[in-house]
């Protein structure tokens, strides 16, 4: 027999409500499983079906219940006990079990269980019997069997009765060496007698208590007590034949009990599902209006849309004309820039040759300073022999003195030389004549080289000025030559997006056209859209019909199933 493992010790409790489902083929593969049974065994029901009803199958269980279940339900009759059963993550739950046959053209095709909570009273007498079970304890196991049939209940009695007949034959075949056996045997008959029509009244009175058992779940289903029938239990009947036949009945009421609570529960459902719809209906019903309303405004404001589309139009139209313009004028402005960005570079060239130039006269100047502080130099060298030759010339002219001198001394002898000293004396003059005159001229260069050094070096600062103006010059015609350039490249640029956005707007213009088309036939579809709205009105209409005549039967069938009491707790509405 197939355990499964593991098992734990966590419980998924049954509630009152649950009713546990499942049918399965000959051969015990399961075939339908109800939500409560997959949610309880936490098996899905694609899974359960069409594998075998033992996976739910609890190691605890002895093998000994189900061999009992089987045989009772292949033989045709209702099995009724309570199980522990296990999950698929391991747990326990426990149900009252009820297993059936299902016939179909005469011939059991099939079973089906309906299960529900087992109380906890239920759940010790189950646990103990099983604990007796696998201590192979015989009478537990008897347990699960029926009860002795009728006959066999009337045997003794009969037996009692018909002994009681035998005992005047006994009389006449018995020895008259008995003399204790005549007043035993004239009160032997009766004393049998009674005791036979005893046991017959009592098997009578059994007979009656089990007839009224069954007739009274009988009545309670016939009244609608549904799950007060299903709560009976099989062994309050103790004949075998009508316990077979209460079972039965309480198989009736158990499977009659699950449809039932099945069935409210689902007319309930409907019936909250109708309300929902009939309610959605009239929500629908306002927003088909609300919407057919709104479709006329916007087939106005589809109408006032394309007359704005038209002045747009118009209005694209006398942009780009003026784009064009603007086109125009910016490539007229772009001829300018670009003629003032040649004169910027004609000037920027210009300014760079006169800064060379500069540079060159400016080095030249400073050669000249220099070459003049050279004279300047030189004029002070011949200052400093002139008068050195000055000096020379006043000591000859001394010497020529002192030679005169000397000469008129000597008279007649010194003559000679007399003349030589007037001509030394002579010459020392003219000397010093030349040497003064020299002398003026070298002041007077002196002087002029003086000035012409001066004029040098303000030439020098002025040409240093003049060159820093040219840089200047150059390095702001550089800076508007640059300028000039981005200008240009700005005025292309404009009139680049000038001509982009000319393009643009002859797209719109374009675009226009086609939304103005669109809007022509969104005015159409729209106005479409308000006759289906008033169509889908109409139908809404019908739908919330529809939903109330749903809530209607809903409720019928409700009030219908109402009388019987599936719910545990609920008293039965009359």
């Amino acid at each position: 027999m197939k355990k499964n493992f593991p098992v734990t010790n966590e419980e998924n409790p049954v509630q009152p409500g649950d009713v546990l489902i499942s049918r399965t083929d000959l051969k015990g593969r399961i075939t339908y499983a109800s939500p409560d049974f997959a949610r309880i065994s936490d098996f899905p029901v694609e899974e359960m079906v069409g594998k075998a009803h033992n996976i739910i199958r609890h190691p605890e269980v002895p093998p000994a219940v189900f061999q009992d279940l089987w045989e009772t339900v292949q033989a045709g009759r209702t099995w009724n006990n309570v199980v522990k059963n296990r999950a698929r993550n391991g747990n326990f739950y426990w149900v009252e079990a009820t297993v059936s046959p299902v016939y179909e053209k005469g011939a059991i095709a099939g079973y089906v269980s309906v299960r529900k909570a087992a109380t906890e009273k239920q759940r010790m007498a189950a646990a103990a019997l099983y604990a007796k079970i696998w201590k192979n304890d015989k009478k537990a196991t008897a347990l699960l069997r029926h009860g002795p049939t009728l006959w066999q209940r009337a045997l003794i009695p009969g037996l009692l009765i018909a002994f009681a007949g035998i005992i005047p034959a006994l009389n006449q075949l018995l020895p008259l060496s008995y003399p204790f056996w005549h007043p035993v045997a004239h009160v032997m008959p009766f004393v049998l007698s009674l005791l036979g029509l005893f046991g017959f009244f009592l098997i009578g009175s059994r007979l009656r208590r089990d007839i009224g058992a069954s007739t009274r779940r009988m009545q309670q289903i016939l009244s609608g007590q549904v799950y007060s029938a299903s709560e009976m239990r099989g062994d309050e009947v103790s004949c075998a034949e009508l316990r077979l036949g209460g079972n039965v009945c309480r198989s009736l009421a158990i499977n009659l009990w699950g449809l039932l609570y099945q069935i409210q529960k689902s007319t309930e459902s409907w019936k909250g599902i109708a309300e929902d719809l009939s309610q959605s209906a009239s929500q629908m019903r306002e927003w088909t209006a609300d919407q057919a309303a709104a479709s006329e405004e916007a087939s106005a404001a589809v109408t006032q849309m394309d007359e704005n589309i038209s002045s747009i139009n118009e209005s694209a139209g006398r942009q780009i004309e003026d784009l064009k313009k603007v086109s125009a004028a910016l490539s007229g402005f772009s001829a300018t820039m670009e003629g003032m960005h040649r004169l910027a570079g004609s000037l920027s060239g210009a300014a760079q040759s006169t800064d060379v130039q500069a540079s060159e006269g400016s080095q030249r100047v400073t050669q000249t300073a220099r070459s003049m502080e050279r004279i300047e130099a030189s004029s002070a060298q011949i200052g400093s022999i002139i008068k050195t030759i000055t000096g020379i010339s006043e000591r000859v002219n001394l010497l020529s003195l002192n030679a005169s001198i000397e000469s008129a001394r000597a008279g007649e002898m010194g003559r000679g030389f007399a003349v030589v000293a007037e001509e030394i004396s002579r010459l020392a003059e003219q000397t010093a004549s030349s040497v003064k005159e020299i002398a003026g001229h070298l002041e007077h260069t002196a002087a002029e080289v003086e000035s012409g050094t001066a004029q040098v070096k303000d030439l020098v600062g002025l040409f240093e000025s003049i060159r820093s103006g040219v840089g200047q010059i150059n390095r702001l015609s550089s800076e508007a030559l640059q300028e000039m350039e981005e200008g240009n490249q700005q005025i292309q640029s404009v009139d680049g997006l000038a001509g982009e956005v000319a393009q643009f707007a002859r797209s719109i213009g374009s675009h226009v056209q086609d939304q103005k088309k669109g809007a022509r036939e969104l005015s159409t579809s729209v106005s479409a859209i308000a006759a289906k709205s008033e169509e889908l009105s109409g139908q809404s209409d019908s739908l919330h019909e529809f939903a109330g005549r749903v809530a209607g039967g809903a409720s019928t069938l409700f009030n219908l199933t109402d009388h019987f009491q599936v719910d545990p707790g609920t008293p039965r509405r009359d």
